[in-house]
């Protein structure tokens, strides 16, 4: 089956998306939704009025550019400090005691 040409796009009665709105074999209107995944068919005079009275879908506005970054050049940063001061050593640790000798049972430590 062939794909049927769109004659407009309307408000979908069921979600408010965007519905195509066709023309069938018989030339009475009817909506492929694809916003809903649903279709509406028109059976007599009275309800292809109806579907053919929907109105379009507004035309969406174009969205606001952007924001402008301002260029590098043109920040002011503090000035740099001319020397940069000592950066504090650890103190050394302290040295540590002194073991005393071992001695060899009879023999004190000499």
């Amino acid at each position: 089956m062939a794909a049927r040409e769109t004659i407009r796009v309307v408000v979908c009665p069921l979600c408010g998306g965007g519905a195509d709105m066709r023309l069938s074999g018989n030339g009475l209107a009817y909506l492929a939704m694809d916003c809903c995944k649903a279709q509406l068919f028109t059976r007599g005079p009275e309800s292809d009025e109806l579907c053919r009275d929907l109105p379009d879908v507004p035309a969406q506005p174009l969205p606001a550019p952007p924001p402008q970054i301002a260029p590098v050049a043109a920040l002011q940063l503090p000035p740099a400090p001319a020397t940069t001061p000592p950066i504090p050593k650890a103190p050394a640790p302290a040295p540590a005691p002194a073991k005393p000798r071992m001695g060899w049972g009879a023999f004190p430590n000499a």
